[in-house]
């Protein structure tokens, strides 16, 4: 059980009731969230909708690695 629900369950079966609908609402609110996202995502790469964000953080991060990198030889 949720850790909302549980604390509502203080104030009465009312407000668990509620708690317990607004819990499964914002739980299924992610299902169309994330589709809507992805067909954002996608629409954006086809149509050539920028340069997609690195993961990794700074390009200096990044040239350090490389730069540190040895080859056997």
């Amino acid at each position: 059980m949720s850790s909302v629900v549980v604390a509502s369950s203080s104030f009465g079966h009312g407000a668990t009731s509620y708690a317990v609908v607004v819990k499964l609402t914002r739980t299924l609110m992610i299902i169309p969230i994330c589709m809507g996202l992805a067909l954002w995502r996608a629409r954006q790469s086809l149509t050539g909708g920028g340069e997609r964000p690195r993961l990794g953080g700074h390009r200096g991060v990044q040239k350090t690695c490389r730069q540190s990198t040895t080859r056997p030889t």
